[in-house]
């Protein structure tokens, strides 16, 4: 294992967060896989760890998608959620700044993996895009809607939790991938709020 996590790059923990269960090696790979370990022995139910490829130059890529009680599944283009603090989302845009080439490959994986496994209702594909190697990984798919689908509502002119609750019903999608167009540049801000202080004067 440590001479794989030499070669890949990164380690991760079965369990817990991504924001502190994700671990390069640049460390001795020994301390970092013993130092994870142990982390999510004592927080988590298990201690169990796997490798995985570190991607340093890298773009967090995403796809809408929707699917029908009919088998058809559709994309709502994609969207950028590269910039990010902590693994954490801070900004998301729609369109990406990526080349058609790569839109295209990642709009048509996104879809083909929700034809693949029949899926029904709203979801998203995530993506890891390897900007050097040009290379595209697939991250998960969350079957619901995320917090940054407004901005896929403000490109395509589609309301998305309408589109859900119609789904939820059994109904066919409404239109066909022809129908769905983008117009115009969306973006959405995240505010944290981190390591807070009591104050006593106005926040």
């Amino acid at each position: 294992m440590v001479r794989s996590c030499m070669c890949v790059g990164s380690v991760e923990g079965v369990c817990g967060c991504v924001d502190t269960n994700v671990r390069p090696c640049a460390q001795p790979p020994q301390k970092t896989i013993q130092s994870l370990r142990q982390e999510s022995a004592n927080l988590f139910t298990s201690n169990t760890v796997f490798i995985e490829k570190y991607v340093e130059n890298g773009r967090h890529l995403e796809v809408q998608i929707a699917g029908d009680c009919c088998g058809r599944v559709v994309h709502f283009y994609e969207r950028d959620c590269s910039l990010q603090r902590r693994h954490q989302k801070i900004l998301e845009q729609s369109p990406a700044p990526i080349s058609q080439h790569l839109r295209a490959d990642l709009c048509s994986s996104a879809v083909r993996i929700g034809l693949e496994c029949n899926f029904q209702g709203l979801g998203t594909v995530e993506f890891l895009y390897d900007q050097d190697q040009k290379q595209l990984y697939f991250l998960e798919i969350n079957p619901r809607l995320q917090v940054e689908h407004g901005v896929t509502e403000l490109v395509t002119g589609v309301d998305l939790v309408s589109l859900q609750l119609q789904l939820a019903t059994g109904a066919p999608l409404p239109f066909t991938q022809n129908d769905i167009r983008t117009h115009g540049h969306a973006i959405e801000c995240r505010v944290y709020a981190e390591n807070m202080l009591p104050q006593n004067s106005f926040v």
